[in-house]
């Protein structure tokens, strides 16, 4: 099967890959908006949809 001689297709498919200021940008992105996205989603996270006012910020404690 091509381009498995170690055993492991996915390691050597991005052994060769740069990592650019971009893809940094990215990652950093990705992992900034999950943890905003996280904090938003505490104050609604086991209620029913529908049943609490909209959420425009974000407010410090418990909910």
């Amino acid at each position: 099967m091509g381009g498995e001689e170690d055993g492991n297709s996915m390691n050597s498919a991005y052994s060769n890959r740069i990592i650019t200021q971009k893809d940094l940008d990215r990652y950093r992105g990705c992992l900034l908006g999950l943890a905003v996205g996280d904090a938003i989603g505490t104050t609604v996270e086991f209620k029913a949809r529908g049943s609490f006012v909209p959420v425009t910020g974000m407010t410090g404690g418990l909910p």
